[in-house]
């Protein structure tokens, strides 16, 4: 039952992931850590020696163990340079460990449950988070081989020099013990607050750095730095408390070690007097009794982080525990499969209890240019993120060339589609680079091809680095309309069954919009093409169109049968509709 409880234990679950398969590191820095401690614990009694041998007037001795002592300190020191080396190399291997896993694991998660983070927070978990519980883990194992071995040899040296001294001084522990049990509760309560105040923090900084010329052209700079101040403030008013805390403890911790010295060196007075201690004894047992009580306060220290610690890994823990979409592969497992025909029928889909599309229903058998239209928010954008799967439907089947939706390789499925959203994603790379994201195996010449078909050769050649020119931060460097582009390009380039795009030419000018459509209704030919938009003017050339209102089907057919049939249809295309911003 006892091994069980150790089992479930978070702390053991966590060594068990990320410190086991590194034991030999651990095991050679604690057996370095072992013989410092060893080499240190001479040096006191060499200490009270050499003063013993000062108040006798022994030279010679005094000579020779000056010599040994010098020795036996700086190999001490030395130790204590390289273990400290060894456990900072040690902290940043397996700090990586962690965060590589929780950087996959946030790049994997599904998206419903990821939707519940700000960025500030994963941004929050992956740097503060890991890094706090590695350097607990390495401090903690440290520890344990420095209290051991200290309170081992410190408690045979402190009963060696003197059994009366050290009866009155191990009194005084339960005391300090005492301080640590009535504080940690109250530094756990501490840490949780940090851990939400930091989520907050970084999320502002995001939102803020992210929304730079937004602020700016609203003229929201002194609202955006009062609500820093504001920020600054509550972490002062948590620093004040952490302050408050460990003064608190710090002053009680003082009190009792103040008590302590006088009462031992009242009583090494007596005994020294009575002739039952020497000076130099004196001396190396509070060096001793010192090491004894460090110890102590360390483990007593270890407790109070442990706390803290608690609350990072519990933050850490909900998030391992969250199923990965690379959960989502089941008995089937159709690897190869290549998409021809896709159905949904009746499909339900809720986003947190709002219901977001109810009972779609539809059928593409064929290679084709399909148009979805309908006013913002009625659910179009929601529709593609449920065909790729990024989240599941609530009720209904959405199955392609007849197979279950759910019984697909989520790889599988992916791979047969194309989807372009209306968020353009650009990395801070060069022109090639942004392109072959569509298709790693791409060559430099398919990268040209692409290009030409999308129109950004001339573009291309005005650019100072031609196709090695890094776009920036986002595409800094690129207007929308070369932005969506690029994003054809990509299109062209990745050549799949399926493509989904979302309001690809919602920021062309006319004459780009027609150069797009056209490249559009070419793709239509060899794949399946679905095509999103507000604006209805975009989707004529369309073999199919199906009208969304309020997460619905509500008209189905081409533009003239909608055009000659449906208000909502000849409303959208005359402009007459709100468009989103």
């Amino acid at each position: 039952m006892q091994l069980k409880k150790i089992k479930e234990n978070k702390f053991f679950r966590f060594y068990q992931r990320y410190f086991k398969n590194r034991m030999g590191f651990i095991v050679a820095l604690l057996l370095l850590i072992i013989v410092g401690v060893a080499t240190s614990n001479i040096g006191p009694l060499l200490y009270g020696r050499m003063i013993d041998f000062i108040t006798t007037s022994n030279l010679n001795d005094l000579t020779n163990y000056i010599v040994i002592y010098f020795f036996v300190i700086m190999g001490s020191v030395g130790m204590g340079v390289l273990e400290g080396y060894l456990g900072q190399i040690l902290s940043f291997k397996i700090t990586n460990d962690v965060k590589m896993k929780l950087y996959n694991k946030i790049l994997h998660m599904r998206f419903k449950k990821l939707d519940e983070f700000t960025v500030g927070e994963l941004i929050s978990r992956l740097e503060s988070d890991a890094g706090s519980i590695v350097d607990y883990y390495i401090n903690f194992a440290t520890s344990v081989a420095l209290i051991i071995f200290n309170l081992i040899i410190s408690l045979y040296f402190v009963f060696s020099i003197s059994i009366q001294l050290s009866t009155v001084s191990i009194l005084f522990i339960p005391a300090s013990v005492m301080i640590t049990v009535v504080f940690r509760g109250k530094f756990k309560a501490l840490s949780k607050k940090e851990k939400k105040f930091s989520d907050k923090y970084y999320g502002f900084i995001n939102e803020a750095f992210a929304n730079l010329k937004g602020i700016r052209s609203y003229q929201l700079e002194d609202s955006f730095a009062s609500r820093f101040k504001g920020f600054i403030a509550q972490r002062f008013g948590l620093v004040k408390r952490s302050i408050f805390l460990e003064n608190s403890m710090n002053i009680l911790s003082q009190l009792i070690t103040l008590v302590f010295t006088l009462v031992v060196i009242y009583l090494s007075a007596v005994l020294i007097m009575e002739g039952k201690l020497t000076v130099g004894s004196m001396v190396a047992f509070n060096t001793y009794i010192n090491n004894l009580f460090n110890a102590v306060s360390r483990i007593l220290n270890l407790n109070i982080s442990a706390q803290s610690v608690s609350v990072s890994m519990d933050r850490i823990e909900a998030f391992e525990n969250e199923m990965d979409e690379t959960d989502l592969h089941c008995a089937t497992d159709e690897k190869d499969i290549v998409i021809h025909s896709i159905s949904l029928e009746g499909v339900s889909f809720a986003y947190k209890d709002t219901p977001v599309l109810q009972n779609l229903s539809m059928q593409l058998d064929k290679n084709g240019l399909y148009g979805i239209v309908g006013n913002n928010g009625c659910g179009k954008s929601t529709l593609a993120k449920l065909l790729i799967r990024f989240y599941d439907i609530d009720s209904g089947y959405i199955k392609f060339n007849g197979i279950n939706q759910h019984e697909i390789n989520i790889n599988s499925l992916r791979n047969n589609f194309t989807y372009i959203q209306k968020e353009i994603f650009i990395t801070n790379e060069s022109l090639l680079e942004n392109i072959k994201i569509a298709n790693r195996h791409a060559g430099y010449k398919d990268v040209v091809w692409a290009c030409e078909k999308a129109g950004l050769t001339q573009m291309i050649e005005n650019l100072p680095e031609k196709y090695e020119t890094k776009l920036g931060e986002n595409g800094s460097l690129l207007s929308s309309g070369q932005k969506q582009k690029l994003n054809i390009a990509r299109a062209i380039l990745r050549q799949t069954p399926v493509f989904l795009l979302d309001e690809v030419t919602s920021d062309l000018d006319g004459a780009a919009e027609k150069e797009i459509l056209s490249i559009i209704q070419n793709i239509a030919t060899q794949s399946i093409v679905i095509f999103i938009s507000h604006k209805a003017s975009s989707l004529m050339g369309c073999d199919q169109i199906y009208v969304m209102a309020d997460g619905q089907f509500v008209a189905q057919g081409s533009h003239n049968q909608l055009i000659n049939n449906n208000t909502l249809y000849r409303k959208l295309f005359s402009g007459n509709e709100n468009e989103p911003a």
